[in-house]
């Protein structure tokens, strides 16, 4: 998995719902890309969970380490 890889996913459009497969077993869903935050040193991302939760929580995600990414298809049309 490359950090390139993983920016096209995120600047794709439309986007695409995607999860991120990490080497340690966990799976972290990026549903919209105002979620994830790409680091200009090429190796990390941010990816928030959903605003609706009481306490905000958020994963650093070292690129190197993501395994696999699994795209969810299109998004529904908006209204």
């Amino acid at each position: 998995m490359s950090f390139d890889e993983l920016r096209d996913l995120v600047h794709a459009g439309p986007f695409q719902p995607f999860t991120l497969h990490m080497a340690d077993g966990r799976k972290i869903r990026v549903p919209h890309p105002d979620f994830i935050a790409l680091s200009g040193d090429r190796r990390t991302a941010i990816v928030t969970r959903s605003s609706r939760q009481e306490k905000p929580s958020f994963n650093i995600v070292a690129v190197p380490l993501v395994t696999q990414i699994e795209v969810h298809g299109k998004p529904p049309e908006s209204e």
